[in-house]
């Protein structure tokens, strides 16, 4: 009796280590996908949000302006820490834009989090989501 419960306890021992083993080479792989798909730079990129009826296209200047970028009319410059996105707006930017009901957000700085598909800016605890587009260039 002593043998069979030392082997099952051996076995169900073995077994659970093996599932623990199997999970975290999953957990790993689902790390580094999710690394991977996050894109290494912004530049010559193109992301829209549609919000309330009104559509804002973001633009991130071509390599030979690295920094800089551009929400509907109003430029700023921006710093990616991948996946780590800090918008600046320019002085500006409280312009008559933000006298309108058409610009989404209410404030010069601005930061966001990147992924390959989207790009979320938090602005006074509101999230706006823009979308990539691609081949579309200011």
């Amino acid at each position: 009796m002593k043998i069979i419960t030392k082997t099952l306890f051996t076995l169900i021992l073995l077994f659970s280590l093996t599932n623990c083993s199997n999970d975290d080479s999953n957990s790993e792989n689902n790390d580094n996908n999710t690394s991977e798909t996050v894109p290494d730079d912004l530049f010559d990129t193109t992301w829209r949000n549609i919000e309330n009826g009104n559509t804002h296209d973001m633009y991130f200047l071509k390599s030979n302006n690295p920094g800089r970028m551009q929400i509907s009319s109003v430029f700023g410059a921006y710093t990616y820490d991948k996946p780590n996105l800090t918008l600046e707006l320019d002085d500006n930017c409280f312009s008559d834009v933000f006298n309108t009901e058409f610009f989404p957000f209410n404030t010069c700085s601005l930061t966001g989090i990147v992924n390959s598909e989207f790009i979320t800016i938090m602005n006074n605890g509101k999230e706006f989501k823009f979308t990539s587009i691609e081949n579309e260039t200011p």
